[in-house]
């Protein structure tokens, strides 16, 4: 099956451009919408992460160190590179006993135009910190120091963390391990390569475990505007700052301190897993996944940064709408209380018009209230402007 056109823009009423992808959606681990080809081979990229970060919570170390949900969200998240991000980063290792100089993913500028100039007239220089995956890595390594195991190669796929973290994958993509293609991500940890509309059920997964947020029971409840980043305080607290999560029955078996998988594989590779020392905190109830759910929620600006649009998604439905973006066009979302998985993939690697045609699919299933819309008009815009701000042309999205 072929790509659909998703998006074409016309100036003086002349086709310019088209814009090929894909999208599928599931709901309750079936799918009920598509356009292009859903069982397109799709890497993950960062989208995965808030799968990758399950194995830390196989290992136990978010309970071990007192990971706060700020940092949890900062592991699940595609980070802008602020000082923030960087200082829940540097926390994470700190906790586990570690330094930045043991993160392998490499280093970039800060995602953050603002934060990369203020990086460069305060003297400083990017560091492996401001990778945008530095918090996946931190998260990594502290699952890894954790458990005792090498990290040297904590990136190699078949470490046994690593083997753990296609576990997760597979596991949340209702796929053997054996259905899911390995390569190389930017950030030199491994990512993984499934159907489109399996990365939507992952999605659908993580909206299945969440909790609904506060006053978003009702249909009719009132939106405040998207509220302003924690403290720089709340960085670095102690996970029991998170505490207000209500217990839940969780779908899976799995738990916080549950590292059968990862000892089995530590052991049959003859390394040596003497955990590091433990200094226990309270984790809020509930699954691993649905902890994970809880931090994007309450840490949207921890999943990718100020005026983006995860972010902006996010807070502006108040955590009811779970999204993440993925590297090369992808990008992901999880709806709670509908049990829905969106997936969305551009052929051609642009985010461009992810916002638009992302908002345009939550519009047509019904998932956007009136004040959230208003409050994401910005991102869906369709007149094309010049440099003088006339309308020069149009934005159309088909989905």
């Amino acid at each position: 099956m072929r790509s659909a056109i998703l998006v074409t823009t016309r100036r003086a009423g002349i086709l310019e451009c088209e814009f090929r992808g894909s999208y599928v959606v599931v709901r309750r681990g079936k799918a009920v919408r598509h356009r292009g080809d859903p069982a397109r081979l799709t890497y993950f990229r960062s989208a995965a992460k808030p799968f990758q970060a399950l194995a830390c919570f196989e290992a136990g170390a978010p309970l071990a160190y007192g990971l706060s949900l700020a940092e949890l969200a900062l592991m699940a998240g595609s980070h802008t590179g602020e000082p923030m991000h960087v200082e829940a980063a540097r926390s994470i290792l700190r906790k586990a006993g570690l330094s930045a100089e043991a993160l392998q993913c490499g280093v970039h500028p800060p995602l953050s135009e603002a934060a990369h100039v203020a990086l460069l007239v305060s003297g400083g220089r990017p560091s492996l910190l401001h990778n945008n995956c530095s918090g996946k890595h931190a998260g990594m390594l502290a699952g890894c120091r954790c458990l005792g195991l090498p990290l040297e190669t904590y990136l190699a796929p078949e470490h046994p963390y690593q083997q753990s973290v296609l576990r997760q994958i597979a596991e949340a993509c209702g796929l053997s391990v054996r259905s899911v293609a390995v390569g190389i991500d930017g950030c030199s940890a491994p990512n993984y390569a499934v159907p489109l509309d399996r990365v939507a059920r992952s999605y659908a997964s993580l909206a299945a475990e969440a909790e609904m947020p506060a006053g978003e029971a009702a249909a009719g409840a009132a939106h405040a505007p998207l509220a302003a980043p924690p403290a720089a305080s709340e960085v670095g607290a102690g996970a029991g700052a998170a505490s207000g999560a209500r217990p839940r029955t969780s779908r899976t078996s799995r738990t916080g301190g549950s590292t059968r998988h990862v000892r089995a594989a530590t052991a049959a590779a003859g390394v040596d897993a003497e955990p590091a020392p433990r200094t226990e905190a309270a984790l809020p109830g509930g699954s691993p996944l649905a902890t994970m759910a809880r931090a994007m929620q309450t840490h949207p600006e921890m999943v990718e940064g100020p005026h983006r649009f995860t972010t902006d998604l996010i807070r502006a439905t108040h955590g009811r709408v779970i999204a993440k973006v993925g590297a090369e066009g992808l990008f992901c979302v999880g709806v709670v209380g509908e049990e829905l998985g969106l997936a969305l993939k551009f052929d051609d690697g642009s985010a461009r018009f992810t916002p638009h045609v992302t908002l345009a699919v939550l519009e047509r299933l019904g998932c956007l209230r009136a004040a959230e819309r208003e409050a994401l008009s910005r991102y869906a815009g369709l007149s094309l402007r010049n440099h003088r701000g006339i309308t020069v042309g149009e934005v159309v999205v088909r989905v």
